[in-house]
């Protein structure tokens, strides 16, 4: 894979996996009371993931069945989270 190539193939599978990072985060935003302002920046980090990561895949032409399906899994367990 060209070396241009494959920080398009990583990005959106960041994207992904950060939704997956920001589901304890919201469980402890919630649990130890802080700020409110908190949690909606950790819920539209991960909605402008959800948003970015298909679509810049869909764009570069680096979608998978792997990542569609770590997509839907990476969404229920943010909701879980959340």
């Amino acid at each position: 894979m060209p070396a241009n190539r494959s920080w398009k193939v990583r990005l959106p599978w960041a994207l992904v996996m950060s939704r997956v990072a920001l589901a304890p985060v919201a469980v402890a935003i919630a649990w130890f009371a802080l700020p409110a302002w908190l949690w909606v920046s950790q819920f539209v980090l991960a909605a402008l993931s959800d948003l970015y990561d298909g679509k810049l895949a869909r764009r570069w032409g680096v979608v998978t069945e792997r990542l569609r399906l770590a997509d839907s899994v990476a969404d229920t367990i943010y909701v879980l989270g959340v």
